[in-house]
């Protein structure tokens, strides 16, 4: 098995079975953050102690109820992973892509199971399985302290165990999957020096040697167990660590001799890297060439009017698009608007909805006290600019998710995190949404705005996203986007103000009259069908065979609906037969 596979599968894991209300996975499916923290909080409660001698009674007593604790945490975020799991495995299959909450949900999943699992192997480090001569032995029924150190050293072997074949079913099985999660490992957050300690630790725990230590470790186990149980002096925290190996689906898979295969997958995906990074590069190649070519300078350049009434209009968490048709980059990006960025707020803003103290925007306090209140991504990468650097456009689009800030704090807080997360990472030129490690500008978009399906394209087998397709939103029906302004410029000191009819022509769309009222506007989309069709009353000539097939076009209007693009979860599904879904 290839180190780089045993790496990736602890940070998945925890995912052995386990019981754990539907409601309250799916509250932390839609509103994660509270039990993060409890996973935090935990990680603060059990610090391992490592005085000497680590059978002596207080300290085995204090690390075996810290060991528990985490037990307990883990058994919830097994739950998790494994339900979530499934419902990931479930969009995929439905070949549609997994959205910016769905990445960002999965890259926390990933970071508490590895937080988690760090803290169990340190128990399993400290209190190493005691030897009878040659042969490991758990049981020592005239020792119970020993018994109780083993106990806690097969615990956790046996469930770090459970842990990769689950995190195998349903993060690394799957291509698409496995190839998002190799891809969060590569974010600046996932790297440090315990991924070679992890990977050693799993090889050796993966190993064909080790499961035969553990096969005879659980025999020897399972034959004295019942006369362990029958001790009058066997306290409760020994029970318990029972409880948790006899309970373990894989403690029946390892006492047998039923076959595990993990199969690497390596050269698939190292033929998929190569091809990305070829691509990726090429792209990088086109672009920086392209990128600086511009025959002009945009008219809304320095155009202080302009400037100072999008900072007086401007709302945190606005979405901006531009066009810059002097660009020669814009002639390469299907649609009307080339670039879109994000609206973070003054600081007088962002004191006012609570985020100025936002852990992850705390480190930018100077950029944003100089004006800094845009983020975007470009060629060289993801940075902030003020509002004047950004106008060296000719169009500017102002679009908003009016109830974000004022009905969900939690949202807003979570936004914040991915969206200052994102300042510093590389420019995707591979425009693959499904990336977390690189972003291109309407990525941003997508990621900041986690829990909106925005409608993407494949282009070469990559889910991307083009600042016309997040713009489009706004003429959905029943769409949670609104439009706010837009301005252009055809030529110098001169501005207008466009309306929602107009930016609707320029995106491909019409007004349906039938169907709009004074109060609210309805949108077509303007669909271009063309088929091949055999002509067949043909003049007699030598060339009436290259005329036999003619193209014959029509054009369609078609309403497109936000909610079409809403995911369905497998659990509210069940919730719904079970007859307990609560709107």
């Amino acid at each position: 098995m290839k180190k780089a596979f045993k790496i990736i599968l602890i940070f998945l894991t925890l995912g052995f079975s386990a019981s754990w209300a539907s409601e309250d996975y799916d509250q932390v499916l839609k509103s994660p953050t509270s039990f993060f923290k409890e996973v935090a909080k935990v990680m603060l409660q059990t610090p391992i102690t490592w005085e000497e001698p680590t059978n002596q009674s207080i300290h085995l007593e204090k690390n075996t109820a810290k060991y528990l604790l985490v037990q307990e945490t883990i058994k919830k975020q097994n739950a998790l992973n494994n339900r979530f799991g499934e419902e990931i495995q479930n969009i995929v299959d439905q070949s549609s892509v997994l959205n910016g909450h769905e990445l960002h949900l999965l890259g926390k999943i990933i970071g508490a199971s590895h937080s988690l699992s760090a803290r169990a192997l340190e128990y399993s480090s400290l209190y190493n399985l005691a030897r009878n001569g040659s042969k490991p032995k758990v049981i020592y029924i005239d020792d119970l302290k020993k018994t109780k150190t083993n106990l806690l050293w097969l615990s956790t072997h046996v469930n770090l165990f459970g842990l990769y074949i689950d995190a195998y079913n349903y993060y690394y099985s799957n291509g698409k999957i496995r190839r998002v999660v190799k891809n969060i490992f590569k974010t600046r957050d996932m790297k440090n020096q315990k991924f070679k300690e992890l990977g050693t630790m799993i090889s050796h725990t993966t190993s064909s040697q080790n499961r035969k230590k553990l096969r005879k470790v659980l025999i020897e186990f399972n034959r004295n167990l019942p006369e362990l149980l029958n001790q009058p002096a066997l306290d409760d925290q020994t029970k318990r660590l029972v409880k948790s190996i006899q309970e373990n689906r894989v403690t029946k898979i390892l006492r047998s001799k039923e076959s595990l295969t993990f199969k690497s997958h390596s050269f698939i995906d190292g033929f998929m890297s190569v091809l990305d990074k070829s691509m990726n590069i090429l792209s990088a190649f086109f672009g920086n060439s392209v990128g600086a070519v511009r025959w002009r300078k945009g008219y809304l350049n320095n155009n202080l009017e302009v400037i100072n009434f999008l900072e007086k209009n401007l709302k945190p968490l606005d979405m901006i698009f531009e066009k810059t048709p002097f660009a020669l980059t814009d002639t390469f990006i299907p649609g009307n608007f080339g670039h879109a960025a994000l609206y973070i707020g003054s600081k007088s803003q962002l004191i006012e909805i609570g985020m100025w103290n936002h852990p992850k925007v705390i480190p930018h306090h100077d950029a944003l006290k100089k004006g800094h209140v845009i983020v975007e991504a470009l060629r060289p990468g993801v940075r902030t600019a003020s509002i004047k650097e950004w106008m060296n456009i000719d169009e500017v689009l102002v679009l908003r998710h009016p109830k974000i800030i004022e009905n969900n704090k939690e949202e807003v807080f979570r936004m914040y995190s991915r969206i200052m997360d994102q300042i510093g990472k590389k420019y995707d030129f591979n425009f693959d949404v499904t990336t977390t490690d690189k972003v291109v500008c309407s990525e941003l978009i997508y990621h900041a705005f986690g829990k909106i399906n925005w409608p993407t394209k494949y282009i070469m087998g990559r889910a991307t996203i083009s600042p016309d397709d997040v713009a489009q939103v706004v003429l959905y029906k029943n769409s949670p986007i609104k439009f706010t302004s837009y301005l252009l410029s055809p030529k110098k000191s001169v501005v207008k103000v466009l309306n929602m009819d107009q930016l609707a022509d320029k995106l491909g769309f019409k007004k349906n009259i039938e169907r709009s009222t004074d109060l609210k506007a309805s949108y077509d989309q303007v669909i271009r069908k063309c088929r091949k069709v055999r002509r067949r009353s043909l003049r007699q000539g030598s060339h009436r065979n290259k005329h036999r097939l003619i193209t014959v076009c029509k054009t369609v209007y078609k309403e497109l609906d936000y909610k079409n693009l809403e995911r369905s979860y497998l659990i509210d599904k069940r919730h719904k037969e079970d007859g307990n879904h609560k709107p």
